[in-house]
């Protein structure tokens, strides 16, 4: 009798089928294993257990079915198929993203080790009671002295000890009480009260409002996760978070050492409830017990994995996760993704706007009405001139040139602005640019435009709305003063409070304008690639028609090119 089982593997490679073996034990969906191919050994996944032998003239033996890895678990397998059927790739090529060497690497280190991240909370707070019984007890000692009678020497110095001992517990029983202490009330002040929709959360301070539904979350004894764009935007969400959460946060990236992914691992695969902050590859984690998924900055382009296969986009991919689990979505930015804005429109997210706590004043100077008055000197408008001129020398000036060489923008500022010393920027620069000014000149505008890019438009406003956040005023000289973008610029930070958001004239204007073109995110684009260049654009009808549809280009190109799907 054939005892055998025939099981197909993922392995971390670019095949369109998944190879077979065979084994005479009792394996697991999940499981991984080590089997050759071509006579490589791999750690593969097991994704198919069939007791009927495949009809293949050669059939090779499982090398090894005990790895000691932990499982990938169903939850992982979903997300890793809707990354292959979504955005065109194999199923290897996402698992090979998902688990690169270093990742295994640090699960086989992580073998040895017991679950820290559950117990050494729990060590410390032994220690602690232990000792503080041990003080206690010799405490006891010193008050059952004192009941005795002695010289006033001795009285004095068993008082003494006795105050020694008690100035010794005070602070290690407060140093309990914190650990068992719960979140600060002031924090659940701002707590979200979520429906069941994602909510799409708008404004610059957002911060808070993340950290109310973390300790939220965290509490019920589930875990976060808070993907975080790769761009600098000048606030740093990872220091902010960790003043409060300590060491209920761990950190996942290119520069966490093996020892803190070993941790992280351990943590998220137990379920133990922590926050994790990391950039995009922190997806494709072992979540177990995930309650909470925040996409900070969700439009920012960095969350799109440009390098290698597959070509995802990490806040969709995000938005899927929090399904699969079950978990609640919050997507924050202070200018967000059409995309998003579309959802809300659609009812699909709830969109919450929030007060501006620095709201700077925005003035769009039209550079071609300027020149009919003789208003202009050079680039530089007499008005944005006198604005310079009114405020303190003293004051921090960023004049951001859009085309200009850095020395002939230089030349000209040095003949327009005498005396004062304005510090000379880009637009990526002045958007990462330390401190505030007290004024922000951008000059010629419109040169920010890429006119071959159909979402130029909206990274215009994204950039100039960043740029924003660092200054008190905002003057903006361009030729064409009523485009949509400086219309919804000058918009902006009308709120009071937090409250149900909605979408500015402006920003529709743009929706309806991508609209008119059959554009995203009404239609979707499917980018082939060779080496990374485009060939080939199809623009594909967002409805039942879609998977089909890039299931047909898959099987026509798929051994030719490779896809970019929502290119960015």
């Amino acid at each position: 009798m054939d005892d055998k089982r025939y099981i197909q593997v993922c392995l971390p490679l670019k095949l369109e089928w998944n190879p077979w073996y065979s084994t005479t034990e009792t394996l697991r969906i999940g499981q991984r294993v080590a089997v050759r191919l071509s006579g490589r050994l791999y750690i593969g996944v097991v994704v198919l257990i069939s007791d009927e032998k495949p009809d293949l003239p050669k059939i090779y033996s499982v090398e090894d079915s005990q790895t000691g890895l932990e499982d990938i678990s169903p939850e992982e397998l979903e997300l890793w198929r809707f990354i292959a059927d979504y955005y065109m790739c194999t199923l290897g090529e996402v698992y090979k993203v998902a688990y690169p060497k270093e990742k295994v690497h640090c699960e086989q280190q992580a073998l040895k080790l017991s679950d820290r991240a559950a117990s050494r909370k729990e060590l410390y707070r032994q220690g602690l009671l232990s000792k503080i019984e041990r003080l206690e007890q010799r405490l006891a000692s010193k008050n059952a002295d004192l009941a005795k009678s002695h010289r006033p020497g001795t009285i004095e110095r068993l008082e003494g000890e006795k105050a020694a001992l008690e100035s010794q517990i005070s602070p290690l029983r407060k140093e309990l009480e914190a650990l068992d202490a719960p979140a600060p009330e002031e924090y659940y002040q701002n707590a979200i009260d979520f429906g069941s929709k994602p909510v799409l959360l708008l404004g610059a301070d957002r911060f808070k409002y993340y950290l109310g539904e973390i300790l939220r979350t965290l509490d019920t004894g589930r875990s976060v996760l808070i993907l975080e764009p790769e761009t600098d935007f000048g606030f740093n969400l990872r220091d902010a978070l960790s003043r409060v959460l300590g060491e209920r946060l761990l950190f996942w990236g290119a520069t966490t050492s093996v020892s803190q992914k070993r941790e992280v691992l351990s943590a998220v695969r137990a379920g133990t409830p922590v926050a994790v902050i990391g950039i995009r590859p922190a997806i494709f984690l072992p979540w177990n017990n995930l309650g909470l998924v925040i996409v900070d900055e969700e439009q920012d382009a960095s969350h799109k994995q440009q390098e290698q296969m597959p070509l995802y986009n990490g806040r969709d991919v995000a938005a899927v996760l929090a399904r699969i689990h079950d978990a609640r979505l919050l997507l924050g930015s202070a200018c967000p993704s059409l995309e998003s804005l579309h959802n809300c429109m659609l009812g699909k997210y709830d969109m919450l706007e929030l007060p501006n706590p620095h709201p700077a004043s925005i003035e769009i100077i039209d550079i071609p009405a300027e020149r009919r008055k003789r208003g202009m000197i050079g680039n530089y408008s007499r008005r944005a001139l006198d604005a310079i001129a009114a405020l303190p020398e003293d004051a921090l000036i960023t004049v951001v040139r859009c085309y200009q060489s850095e020395e002939d923008a230089a030349a000209e500022l040095r003949d327009a602005l005498p005396g004062r010393d304005p510090q000379l920027l880009t637009a990526p620069a002045a958007r990462r640019a330390p401190g505030r000014s007290a004024l922000t000149l951008i000059l010629n505008a419109d040169a920010l435009f890429d006119r071959t890019d159909f979402r130029a438009d909206e990274k215009v406003l994204q950039l100039l709305s960043a740029i924003r956040a660092h200054t008190d005023r905002l003057i903006i000289q361009c030729g064409a003063s009523s485009h949509p973008v400086f219309r919804a610029l000058a918009s902006e930070g009308s709120s009071t409070g937090a409250l149900k958001g909605a979408i500015p004239a402006a920003m529709q204007e743009l929706l309806s304008e991508r609209k008119a073109f059959g554009l995203p995110p009404y239609t979707r684009i499917v980018d082939l690639k060779d080496k990374g260049s485009l060939v080939r654009r199809e623009v594909l009808p967002r409805d039942r028609s879609l998977a089909a549809r890039k299931a047909d280009l898959k099987l026509k190109y798929g051994a030719i090119y490779t896809f970019d799907v929502d290119p960015l």
